[in-house]
């Protein structure tokens, strides 16, 4: 069963604060963010129950670097709207080749 979680990133003068809540957390976050009534809110993404392949948790928008061999690797957006196609590609993926490189909101 996938933990169900989110990643909030607010926007601060050094760059993204990203801070991680339990769903049954959210109707506290008022409460148990330090920074949410300080800090304006850029983005908020679901994890998605897998990791890549140093063990980090990959969340919705992340983008991916794929190796399929020594020389060429491919760039994967994750989104939380999959068709059923990029559902299955995903799912036969082999996470110990994949790398998050970034993710649509920080990166350019």
């Amino acid at each position: 069963m996938r933990t169900i979680k989110f990643e909030y990133g607010f926007k601060s003068v050094n760059g993204i604060v990203k801070k991680v809540y339990a769903l049954s957390q959210i109707p506290n976050i008022e409460k148990i963010c330090d920074v949410w009534n300080i800090l304006p809110i850029v983005y908020v993404r679901q994890f998605t129950g897998l990791q890549d392949k140093n063990g980090v948790e990959i969340y919705e928008g992340d983008v991916l670097s794929y190796m399929q061999s020594n020389s060429a690797s491919v760039k994967i957006e994750t989104s939380g709207v999959c068709a059923v196609g990029f559902e299955c590609f995903i799912s036969n993926l082999n996470f110990h080749k994949t790398e998050i490189i970034g993710n649509i909101h920080e990166s350019k």
